[in-house]
């Protein structure tokens, strides 16, 4: 009896984080949607933004620039937005984003390809409540979308040699690793970077360049729960970041430093 009751209770947690890491199921009624969608944001957004949406999560003092302040008590920015600026905004293309999308963003990641349209209206929704507005409610509609994106798992991945080794396609990687997809929100480099993600100073040591493209293309097909979103990389961006990461190959893994830490320690 006991090892059945152990066997449930842990089949219990697993629903429930299940729940919550891929959102409860979405109702139209205003309460239960917008809940959804503060889910949804504890989950992929207040390591940056903060629980309570000010820009204050933990990831904040890694960065090199301030995370959104959500609530606008400083300053109307969001208020004065629509409801669809606030959708393009999460929801951009990162190498050719829509010029109707806001300029609120630097290395804020999309989720376009990661969470369902009706996932993404949701943490607009919760967003609302954070800060005064005159946007109407948003509620879940039979148009929205509500399954996520899925793409096939990548079987074969052909690397070549003389690609890989390319100095100008190395460059090319940094470049879009850096600047951008905003990798470095996420992931440090010899320190410098956010603490969400490993550090990735050993990347080209601990990983083959087979692995390395299948989870910066589908992160979700080799973990289907991970933070990491899917931010849409054509195969040949892909293939460059994956040859910038194989020359990260340094005898010793550097932790992410707090900004505040690191300026201290220049002034010393």
């Amino acid at each position: 009896m006991i090892k059945r009751l152990s066997g449930l209770g842990t089949l219990a947690v697993l629903i429930g984080l299940t729940v919550l890491i891929t959102g409860c199921p979405l109702s139209s009624s205003g309460g239960n949607f917008t809940s959804t969608g503060q889910k949804l944001f504890n989950y992929y957004c207040a390591d940056c933004h903060g629980v309570s949406g000010q820009g204050n999560g933990y990831n904040a003092a890694y960065l090199d620039f301030e995370p959104r302040n959500l609530t606008d008590s400083d300053e109307v920015i969001l208020g004065d937005l629509t409801n669809e600026q606030l959708f393009l905004a999460i929801s951009r293309d990162l190498k050719n984003p829509s010029e109707d999308a806001p300029s609120l963003v630097s290395f804020m990641p999309t989720f376009r390809d990661t969470l369902a349209e009706a996932e993404r209206w949701a943490i607009i929704s919760y967003i609302r409540t954070l800060h005064p507005n005159k946007a109407p409610e948003i509620t879940l509609t039979k148009e929205m979308k509500k399954k996520r994106p899925r793409f096939p798992r990548i079987r074969t991945v052909d690397i070549d040699p003389e690609f890989m080794s390319n100095a100008e396609n190395i460059a090319n990687g940094k470049e879009l690793f850096e600047d951008t997809y905003g990798c470095l929100a996420c992931h440090s480099v010899g320190g410098e970077g956010g603490n969400i993600g490993p550090p990735l100073d050993r990347a080209g040591f601990m990983s083959n360049a087979d692995w390395l493209y299948r989870w910066v293309k589908n992160p979700q097909g080799l973990a289907p729960h991970t933070k990491m979103p899917s931010l849409g990389l054509s195969d040949e961006d892909a293939m460059a970041v994956v040859a910038y990461l194989k020359t990260l190959q340094s005898p010793t893994t550097v932790a992410a430093i707090p900004k505040e830490q690191e300026a201290e320690g220049e002034g010393s």
